[in-house]
């Protein structure tokens, strides 16, 4: 890994230790690096989290998708394919943040905009997450979902609570029983 790679891999470990140190569960792709390195962030802080995978089956996950589930307290296969885990990750989860991602990361944002979640994106850290501050303005309408972004993992995520707490609870009458969603792709 280069450099930058190792400082985004830092932070989203320590996104995962704040996670699970404000007892909330991740909810996240299961597969390696950004995702990999979160779970085990919220895994070192006695955390729970959920790994969603495309996958039928533990064995399909391992030999196919070439990925593990040591980091991950359940694993979900939803037996589809890689769109249909970003809608059901992103669904499962109260807050999304995004980090970094590649070519399925437009429609992982596209996706928490029809759903009106409050979306985090940790800036500065290369590829989609750089333009998703522009992309916003273009696929708003009709949305209530709200971005925040920052360069601290630890305060973004604390500000997106903030603001759930705030805002969106009182619509629901509390926190629901979902997670904060990480999303990305490598």
């Amino acid at each position: 890994t280069s450099d930058v790679e190792a400082s985004v891999l830092k932070d989203v470990r320590l996104l995962g230790e704040a996670i699970a140190e404000r007892g909330l569960v991740l909810v996240t792709e299961a597969c390696s690096m950004l995702p990999h390195a979160c779970a085990s962030g919220v895994r070192s802080r006695g955390g729970q989290s959920v790994g969603i995978t495309p996958a039928m089956s533990i064995d399909e996950h391992v030999s196919k998708y070439k990925s593990t589930a040591d980091v991950f307290d359940s694993l979900v296969c939803v037996d589809s394919d890689l769109i249909a885990r970003e809608v059901t990750t992103i669904s499962s989860s109260d807050i999304v943040i995004i980090v970094g991602g590649r070519t399925r990361a437009p429609g992982e944002f596209a996706i928490s905009c029809v759903r009106d979640k409050l979306i985090g994106v940790l800036n500065e850290v290369g590829n989609v997450s750089d333009v998703i501050p522009a992309m916003f303005r273009h696929v708003m309408k009709g949305s209530h979902a709200r971005l925040f972004y920052g360069k601290d993992p630890v305060m973004l995520l604390d500000r997106l609570l903030s603001t759930y707490v705030e805002q969106h609870s009182r619509k629901a009458g509390g926190m629901s029983n979902k997670g904060i969603s990480m999303s990305w792709f490598n």
